[in-house]
């Protein structure tokens, strides 16, 4: 688990301090008297609302906005260069021509915002060292980026936003949901997407050379905008092909589901268990409303799926794609999971916990344990979720929103946790290496 402690410690500012600041930046704006321009470099904004508040052209260089708040924000021109971005919520803000360098977005939503013209190229803070000479300075964020100085947006929601005409030359968007964006005319050379959504992505006449695609999911739609070089198209994801939909297996969802009860109420002696492994589940409707109990789903699509609430306790569900789906108050008790993929979920007040059965000998109760084995969590919002008792060995979190998580008695051995905060999650009993 990488360490977040800050290098350096920055001025802390309150709610209320940040209140006047704003205010008095209002009268600047207007021309008012008692105006002043809001100056905030090299302090911890860390979970301060900024939301629906304008604050064009402020200078945030070097600032710690951990899990801040600046969604409907106006926040044109300003400068975030070198900035701790990650978790903060940045929805349908306007950050057109904004300073990104080198700042860390690791894991924020930034839905349906405006990044027009925004510079997203590599930014690296210089000082001057004892003898004179221009060196690079520690900053609070290094250790959780990649190469010193990139711009980092991997595991970012993104939807529906603007980055038309980015400058982003370098930039990190790996696992990131990219799905809806226009990036027209944009500078992404040498930019990572490694695992990103790209479906319905705009990439027209965006330079792309020697961008990095391989695991991301590029429809027929996004492919129209933009020329990929042949080793660029090898390791994409097409979704068009990631499953056979049941009405091309010849099946019928309500003649499964039919039998699937016979056979969850007899114990297994009449009808059949639902056996959806491999299927593209994408296109079903109201799918969150089908019994799934016990139903065996391996390597199953579920992509983007609305699963909120869903009965999957006791199911089999071994490397089925769960990506982008929201998964809020699901309950996946004493479910095999192994090797699921859940990168971005929503799975907020999961339940993923044991079911425990009475021993038949009356001598107690058995638990039976959710395993998440080998899952990939990255960036995902765990967020409330009970995972007490579940098996997380060698599970990739990396990102992941864990804020109260109940995972006492979960076993997370081999586990990534790399830019986790469990300081608000239950950790009793909880196996960690």
């Amino acid at each position: 688990m990488k360490d977040l402690t800050p290098i350096a410690s920055l001025p802390v500012l309150s709610q209320g301090d940040l209140e006047q600041i704003i205010h008095d930046h209002k009268f600047f704006n207007w021309g008012r008297k008692g105006g002043r321009r809001a100056i905030l470099k090299f302090m911890d904004l860390s979970n301060l609302d900024f939301s629906g508040q304008d604050l064009s052209y402020v200078d945030f260089t070097g600032s710690k906005l951990y899990g801040t708040n600046l969604s409907n924000g106006q926040f044109v021109g300003a400068i975030f260069f070198n900035c701790d971005l990650r978790g903060a919520i940045m929805d349908y803000a306007d950050f057109s021509r904004a300073d990104f360098r080198g700042a860390v977005v690791s894991g924020a939503s930034v839905q349906g915002s405006d990044f027009e013209n925004a510079d997203l190229r590599k930014g690296q803070m210089l000082k001057f060292n004892d003898d004179g000479q221009i060196i690079q300075a520690a900053s609070d964020q290094a250790r959780s980026r990649g190469p010193s100085g990139v711009t980092v947006f991997s595991g970012s929601r993104m939807d529906r936003s603007n980055l038309s005409g980015i400058k982003a030359h370098g930039a990190d968007f790996s696992d990131a949901d990219l799905s809806g964006v226009s990036m027209a005319e944009a500078d992404l050379t040498e930019v990572r997407f490694h695992g990103a959504n790209l479906s319905d992505t705009d990439l027209t006449g965006a330079e792309v050379g020697q961008a990095d695609f391989s695991q991301c999911i590029v429809n027929a739609q996004t492919l129209r905008t933009v020329a990929l070089a042949e080793e660029q198209r090898k390791h994409i994801i097409d979704p068009a092909v990631t499953g056979e939909t049941l009405a091309a297996r010849g099946q019928n969802l309500e003649d499964l589901l039919t039998a699937h009860k016979k056979w969850v109420m007899s114990a297994g002696k009449n009808g059949e268990q639902m056996n959806l492994s491999g299927a593209d589940m994408r296109g079903t409707p109201d799918l969150r409303k089908v019994p799934l109990t016990a139903v065996r789903a391996k390597e199953t699509n579920f992509m983007g799926q609305d699963l909120h609430g869903a009965n999957m306790q006791s199911a089999i569900l071994d490397q089925s794609n769960f990506k982008d789906c929201k998964l809020t108050g699901a309950d996946l008790r004493g479910s095999s999971l192994k090797q699921a993929q859940f990168t971005r979920a929503d799975l907020r007040g999961l339940k993923a916990g044991p079911l425990r059965f009475d021993r038949p000998d009356g001598k107690g109760v058995k638990i039976h344990r959710a395993n998440l084995s080998g899952g990939m969590f990255k960036y995902a919002d765990l967020s409330g979720a009970d995972l007490s008792y579940a098996i997380l060995m060698g599970a990739d979190l990396s990102g992941a929103n864990l804020e109260s998580c109940d995972l006492r008695h979960a076993d997370l051995t081999g586990a990534i946790l790399d830019g986790v905060e469990l300081s608000t999650a239950v950790i009793e009993d909880t196996l960690l290496d």
